[in-house]
């Protein structure tokens, strides 16, 4: 054997190659996805369960003759918080760990092992309870009209785990029901002190924040909630009604159960918990009657049922063409009731193809289409889904079982989870379901998916693709476990049915395609871009469905007009002397400059009407010789160029307040008004005693809506007064309270117009009220402009000839 000794030289720098490889190895980013053994799409439930697995058999008390166990739980440790809060989480997502290293420092303090085994997530094993963040709870309970019941509990609290086996079993009997979860206040003490919880446990139902206060007794909780359930069995006790039910063509269009007992405490029949049980799942789709067979006015004996369990199915007018049910678990009853009922199409990649064909020419109906890769269509998780055709009647429901489809399903429609909903609309689009899959959540997801028919969800193969369609596409990117990005899908939605046409919306999830969203600059969830064909324009505004369609329609159409060192002596400089401009001196890469923008391209849809009054705007990026030559120091600069030309003067804005109402009235204010100013000396002279129009706003100096208003009255006065047609007056009911008694005004500020006299007499210095209580120019114009129109000469001569034809 031949042995190479290096020589000491050699040795040394072998040592301090391998000290630098050590310590780049463990300065190197971690990935927390990884550490902690979970999919970059996990939710919080998984990114606590794989800590705590991790935190028990990793813990330093449990390896204590590992010296690196310590910094490998700190790294655990770290990894969890991170991933656990949805701030930081993004951070992570978008930058990776140096992203969040300046805004977070993770405590190198920990609990002893004890602590992790029997106190933390303690909830997270048990599959019939959900275990809530203060995000989870946001986005899920917040927001649903479903029946939650919530345990908010401390891990320190001996109570808390004392009726621990209580409330699992709770979750048991309640499952497929409502919804049970828990909330560890410990952890998430803000959102516990935000619902109230001032002592552990307490027991919530929502959504209605209904507190509980009794026994914590499986049952007593269990009567209490299927209490305050919306729906109960219908109870028959009378033989004449049972029949009368049986024979109504309407009730028998739906399929029936019949629970008979022979008395309130017959055990061979469901008990009352499991009747509500039943009359709540399938509320809508089954009616469900007690017969009360210990009732003088019904016998039993005449139908052949004494204590049973009878499933008619719709179009049945005989209980004996029923099927009946031996067993009385609320859940074996379900499950047979929904094994009677037809299964999904069963969809492959041919049939899909044909469906998307047709659906593609904008023929035939939509589709809901789930994705499993269960063998077992027996189950109550899979059957519950046999309902969605009796609630989604215009919606043709299909399945794809991606254990015979694998392609279709991973390759072709990126599906990740099980199940997994989406819909397949006229025009061609397919939206995902992102979100809870109980059979309440999807139907929501169904009926609203199809009223938005130019969103879709995008994947690698579809997106950056479809920017070459020929279509303008608005992209929602966002991350599932965002509670702000699960609010915005449905504005989201709604804003692409407002907007329609040829644009299109599309939603990138990037949880799952991270490096891609990376690639187009996406620095947060959400973030919405429009993808005005080749220009890329990023929406800065409320993520409110409304605001989203101004933008886009702003976009395709500006209402401001871009000024470059072309056109900026031409239109501004060089503006007729009866024309205004109001323009934005900006940078792309200031921070309130964004903030500015939406209410900037506001402000000129506001002064829209006004056609003498222009908004512009000045990207001093790209026309940075235009801003020096105009001595722009500062972004952003607002300037307005007043009526003069080249003699006009300039007068730049310093307010504090950049919204569109505050630089509105900084406009108003700016400018020589429109409205006279009446007093006792003058109002009947000018008023009354006028053949010409008049509208007055009757106002108090110290009166905030009076001031409010001013702006309004005076942009309507700006829009209408052409000095002939109509004229706008104020006054002062402090200065002059005579004329404002006289015109019976008790309230400021209070709007009266004055049609002209039309004959000899004054006019009532009452006038004609405006009654609008949104007190706003664009109505304030319109009635003028409908009063105008009415008491025209014109209309007065047409009533005349009209009652002489009628005389």
């Amino acid at each position: 054997m031949v042995l190479c000794v290096l020589p000491a030289v050699g040795r040394f720098f072998l040592l301090i190659f391998l000290i630098v490889a050590t310590v780049k190895q463990f300065n190197a980013e971690k990935d927390f996805y990884e550490l902690l053994g979970v999919e970059k799409t996990a939710d919080s439930r998984e990114i606590r369960k794989a800590f705590k697995k991790l935190a028990i058999t990793t813990h330093p008390d449990k390896n204590p003759d590992d010296p690196l166990a310590q910094q490998k739980f700190l790294d655990l440790k770290q990894a969890y918080e991170i991933l656990k809060d949805q701030e930081t989480r993004k951070q992570y997502d978008l930058h990776g760990e140096n992203g969040i290293k300046d805004g977070f420092k993770s405590s190198k303090e920990y609990q002893n092992w004890n602590f992790y085994k029997n106190h933390f997530g303690i909830y997270d094993d048990d599959p019939e309870i959900i275990t809530l963040s203060a995000s989870d709870f946001e986005q899920n309970v917040k927001n649903s009209m479903e029946y939650w019941f919530i345990k908010f509990y401390s891990p320190m609290c001996s109570h808390c785990h004392v009726m621990s086996p209580n409330w699992r079993q709770l979750a048991l009997e309640l499952n497929a029901v409502i919804k049970v979860a828990a909330v560890n206040c410990e952890e998430d003490w803000v959102l516990c002190r935000k619902e109230g919880i001032s002592s552990y446990p307490s027991l919530v139902l929502y959504p209605n924040k209904d507190k509980y206060y009794g026994e914590r007794t499986p049952e007593d909780m269990q009567n209490f909630v299927l209490h305050k359930l919306s729906s109960q069995a219908t109870e028959i006790s009378n033989y004449n009604i049972l029949k009368d039910t049986l024979e109504d063509e309407i009730i028998r269009s739906s399929p029936l159960l019949f629970i008979f007992c022979k008395d309130s405490d017959d055990t061979n029949c469901p008990s009352w918990q499991s009747r509500s049980k039943l009359s709540y799942i399938f509320d809508g789709l089954v009616a469900v009657a007690y017969v009360d067979c210990s009732s003088k006015d019904i016998s039993c004996s005449k139908t052949g049922f004494q204590s049973a369990t009878v499933y008619l199915p719709s179009g049945n007018s005989t209980l004996q063409a029923g099927i009946e049910i031996h067993s009385l678990n609320y859940l074996e009853i379900a499950t047979q009731i929904l094994g009677q009922l037809p299964e999904a199409e069963l969809v492959d990649e041919e049939s899909l193809e044909n469906i998307r064909a047709k659906l593609n020419e904008d023929l035939g109906q939509d589709w809901l289409i789930y994705f499993t890769e269960s063998q077992d269509s027996s189950r109550f998780t899979d059957l519950q889904y046999r309902r969605l055709p009796a609630l989604l009647p215009h919606i043709k429901l299909g399945h794809i079982n991606c254990n015979m489809s694998e392609e279709l399903c991973k390759e072709k429609h990126y599906i990740t989870k099980y199940p997994t909903f989406a819909t397949f609309k006229r025009g061609g689009a397919v939206e995902m379901h992102v979100g809870g899959v109980s059979v309440s959540e999807v139907v929501n997801f169904a009926r609203n998916s199809i009223w938005a028919p130019n969103l879709e969800t995008l994947n690698p193969s579809s997106f950056p693709s479809c920017l070459k369609d020929g279509h303008p596409w608005v992209v929602d990117f966002y991350a599932p476990w965002c509670p702000p990005c699960m609010r915005l899908i449905p504005e989201f939605r709604r804003a692409s049915s407002l907007v329609g046409g040829i644009v299109k919306f599309g939603s990138l999830d990037c949880s799952v395609y991270r490096d891609l969203c990376a690639s187009y600059d996406v620095r947060s969830y959400p973030t919405i871009i429009f993808y005005n064909y080749s220009t890329p324009h990023a929406y800065t505004g409320q993520f409110v469905s409304r605001d989203i369609a101004t933008f886009v329609e702003d976009v395709l159409r500006p209402p401001v007009v871009d000024l470059t060192i072309d056109n900026f002596e031409s239109l501004v400089l060089n503006r007729p002397v009866t024309e205004i401009w109001l323009v934005d001196f900006f940078a792309s890469w200031c921070g309130p400059c964004i903030q500015l923008a939406p209410q900037w391209r506001s402000l000129a849809r506001m002064l829209g009407p006004l056609t003498n009054i222009n908004v512009g705007s000045v990207d001093c990026v790209t026309q940075e010789l235009l801003c020096t030559q105009h001595n722009i120091r500062s972004y952003p600069t607002i300037r307005m160029y007043v009526m003069g030309g080249r003699s006009g003067e300039i007068i730049t804005y310093n307010g504090f307040q950049r919204d569109a109402y505050s630089l509105r009235s900084w406009l108003v204010n700016s400018l020589p008004s429109s409205v006279y100013a009446l007093g006792d000396y003058n109002f009947a002279d000018l008023v009354l005693r006028s053949s010409t129009p008049w509208v007055v706003d009757y106002y108090a100096p110290l009166c905030g809506p009076c001031q409010v208003f001013a702006v309004e009255f005076e942009l309507a006065a700006k829009q209408l007064d052409d000095g002939r047609r109509l004229k706008f007056a104020k006054v002062n009911c402090d200065s002059f309270p005579n004329v404002c008694r006289n015109a019976g005004v008790q309230s400021y500020p209070t709007v009266r117009y004055y049609p002209g006299k039309t004959g000899w007499a004054h006019q009532s210095p009452f006038g004609i009220p405006f009654v609008n209580d949104r007190r706003k120019v664009e109505d304030l114009v319109e009635w003028l402009e409908e009063l105008l129109v009415s008491h025209s000469p014109s209309a007065s001569d047409n009533k005349v000839a009209s009652s002489r034809d009628e005389l």
